[in-house]
């Protein structure tokens, strides 16, 4: 059973660690402001220990984190908190989440990635993010469009 002063720890980190969080519309992702370390992944002290923001938000909003695992992100953004873009695996898991989306940093198959490749690779990425968004947006106009013509409804797009 969590005693009273653990709860109230709890709320007071909570509450520091929202003041830290911004969302990034073009991403989804919801980035952390405060300290980051070195690799991007952002980091706050609680109870003199240094916590990863992303695990702290996993552990805040869906639970536990089992021994053995680590807390992943989908969107490959190192100060994303959100946990809908983190996922739970292992070190072997996120070595060949890594490999598929060709991040590594050493030699692959082929031979090292150059970084004129990864530039252009992640040029494509961020094109395909960005077509994604427009489409969205264009989806989501049609419907506001739809209801002002075919219902009572009021729809406000922003």
């Amino acid at each position: 059973m969590r005693k009273r002063s653990d709860t109230c720890c709890l709320v007071l980190n909570e509450s520091r660690f929202w003041r830290k969080v911004l969302g990034d519309i073009a991403t989804g992702c919801w980035l952390w402001t405060g300290a980051r370390r070195a690799d991007g992944y952002g980091c706050l002290m609680i109870d003199g220990r240094r916590v990863r923001a992303h695990r702290l938000s996993w552990q805040m909003q869906v639970g536990p984190i089992p021994d053995g695992l680590d807390v992943l992100h989908r969107c490959d953004n190192p100060p994303c908190v959100r946990p809908d873009h983190l996922f739970l695996g292992t070190q072997g898991d996120n070595l060949r989440d890594m490999r598929n989306k060709g991040r590594q940093r050493n030699v692959g198959r082929k031979g090292p990635i150059s970084p004129q490749q990864r530039a252009k690779r992640l040029a494509a990425r961020l094109a395909r993010l960005e077509q994604e968004n427009r489409e969205q947006r264009e989806a989501d106009l049609r419907f506001a469009d739809w209801c002002r013509h075919n219902t009572a409804i009021s729809v406000r797009v922003v």
